[in-house]
């Protein structure tokens, strides 16, 4: 493993969703068996209860099971992050990550009980998930910031150098190059932007010429405060 220097944190697993997940298992299943018991024995019925049975293990009780098996530990350091999986360890430098890309989300029933988180972040070397970042982890959000702050500082430089090589560099469905930000058909001058600024589901670009904001949808979109970090550079360096 490569010398990351000191270690700053250190996160293993979030047995709270571990347990939300099988009790959600638990009371859906004993809805599906108060269903099945009012069913006539319909053959369409009895194969509808299997699929759901089947879905809700698959959502429930065989990650819980996986990740408990798996014992993750995830450990911050100041140069690198390092994962632990079944006693073995790898580490990797900040500047060893390509891309990363993903979402959580989380479902709560009126807005008031989360019943349910799902979604993952992945973390590549080269073309390599080497990081799968689930809400299984314990402070999953937090881990997420502490892994994308320095991936972003390490990646910039070289993004930059490829745009004043004239490169176009691809955020799935946006581009960007020195002459602005390509979204679908529509080219957004640099000059021409105000404020960039993300949330957690998007990323909103505010236009001087229009009052009308721009919003990227961040579901898989790759490397997302690499670009809100490449339009804040060089949307100032196009206005002095």
């Amino acid at each position: 493993m490569p010398d990351l220097g000191l270690l700053l944190r250190e996160y293993g697993l979030n047995y709270r969703e571990i347990v939300r997940r099988l009790m959600l298992m638990v009371i859906i299943s004993a809805i599906y068996v108060w269903l099945w018991g009012l069913d006539d024995g319909g053959s369409a019925w009895n194969w509808l209860f299997v699929v759901l049975i089947l879905l809700t293990l698959s959502l429930t009780l065989i990650p819980s099971v996986t990740n408990l098996i798996q014992n993750p530990r995830l450990r911050v350091y100041e140069r690198g992050v390092a994962l632990r999986l079944r006693g073995r360890e790898q580490g990797w430098r900040w500047d060893e990550f390509t891309r990363f890309q993903g979402q959580f989300t989380n479902y709560s029933l009126w807005g008031l009980i989360t019943w349910l988180h799902t979604g993952v972040h992945t973390f590549y070397v080269g073309d390599v998930p080497a990081i799968r970042l689930t809400q299984f982890y314990a402070s999953a959000i937090e881990i997420y910031q502490l892994l994308v702050h320095p991936i972003t500082q390490a990646l910039l430089p070289q993004q930059i150098e490829r745009l004043e090589r004239g490169e176009t560099l691809e955020f799935k469905h946006v581009k960007l190059a020195l002459d602005g930000l390509m979204v679908g058909k529509t080219t957004i001058p640099l000059a021409d932007i105000r404020a960039i600024y993300g949330q957690p589901q998007q990323i909103n670009v505010e236009r001087r010429s229009t009052s009308k904001t721009v919003n990227l949808l961040l579901t898989d979109f790759p490397n997302p405060t690499v670009l809100i970090a490449l339009l804040n550079i060089l949307s100032r360096e196009t206005l002095r």
